[in-house]
């Protein structure tokens, strides 16, 4: 397994991700290839914005992003194929995103889920905790030690 930043090439997977997965995310509606483009344009401007693709033998399976907002790193867009879930991928690709943020700079690492989703459970299961919730989301924490 690798991750590696997203590019170009990788526009394909993440629109049909983000649509395939649409009722996991805040913003439910179907997005357009326009839309993705428009999107990855407005991306690659932004500084302290990664996105990562998860790759198994060069085939990408997921990827996940992380940006800072209010002083604090915000995980966002984490999908994954069906066919490599529950496999742990995920959780390794976490964990190296989540080394390489710390090098960068050193804050808060947090999320937003919605209640309905059910990687709060698989957040939980890699040092994150709820530290706050509003009426359709919990707010996590990372807490994990030595990164």
């Amino acid at each position: 397994m690798l991750i590696r930043l997203i590019n170009e090439g990788d526009l394909t997977d993440l629109h049909k991700w983000k649509n395939d997965n649409k009722e996991a995310f805040f913003s439910q509606k179907t997005i357009s290839s326009e839309q993705q483009i428009k999107w990855f344009t407005e991306y690659q401007k932004r500084p302290n914005d990664f996105m990562f693709m998860v790759l198994v033998d060069s085939v990408g399976v997921g990827c996940m992003g992380i940006r800072i907002i209010d002083n604090k790193w915000d995980i966002y867009n984490v999908m994954v194929c069906q066919e490599y879930s529950r496999r742990g991928l995920m959780s390794t690709a976490l964990k190296d995103m989540l080394h390489f943020v710390s090098f960068n700079r050193k804050i808060p690492i947090t999320v937003e889920v919605l209640k309905s989703n059910s990687a709060v459970e698989w957040y939980k299961k890699n040092s994150f905790v709820v530290t706050s919730e509003r009426k359709d989301c919990y707010c996590l924490t990372h807490q994990g030690e030595g990164l």
